[in-house]
């Protein structure tokens, strides 16, 4: 989706379109869409393998994963004290998309943040603290946001005590 096309969907969409921007300024947490306005697309779900000629701009029905009732737990549990969600798997295993349901059916209303890879962190907490509130933090592909400039380990541990939910996504290979 381009900028121009999130610009006739809503605001909340527009405002989630510029968050993907690493070098925009971190918005303000009351302008943040809430998690059931987003669409999976969005949060770096992939799409299935198409079958056929056409392009389907959606991603098929979700199968249920062994795990899925323990993370929608520990989403319940996030919500209340902030905490890190971490799913670990291959490349195109279903993380992000587990993660994405998971938070659609447990924390629907909770507004969310998915900021671009490279995009500079160390300041959200601060911005947080003047935006009381129970949020979720999008880190699909976590390796993206780690570094000098990104997520700090402090950074992390005041954003949980803050109540924010951090759902993030790892490849096996970079686990270690």
């Amino acid at each position: 989706t381009t900028f121009e096309q999130a610009a006739n969907i809503n605001l909340g969409l527009q405002q989630f379109i510029q968050l993907r921007d690493p070098a925009a300024k971190l918005p303000r947490p009351d302008t943040w869409p809430v998690v059931h306005d987003t669409q999976a697309l969005q949060l770096g779900v992939h799409r299935a393998r198409s079958v056929g000629t056409g392009s389907d701009e959606s991603v098929p029905p979700y199968v249920s994963r062994d795990f899925d009732e323990e993370l929608r737990l520990r989403l319940r549990q996030a919500a209340v004290d902030g905490g890190m969600i971490l799913l670990t798997g291959d490349s195109t295993a279903g993380k992000s998309r587990a993660a994405f349901e998971g938070i659609h059916a447990e924390l629907p209303g909770h507004p969310i943040f998915a900021p671009a890879h490279g995009t500079n962190l160390s300041q959200l907490p601060s911005v947080l603290e003047r935006y009381p509130g129970r949020y979720v933090l999008w880190l699909d592909d976590l390796e993206g946001f780690l570094g000098r400039d990104e997520l700090q380990p402090d950074g992390l541990s005041a954003l949980i005590r803050l109540g924010v939910t951090v759902v993030a996504t790892l490849r096996d290979g970079l686990r270690d």
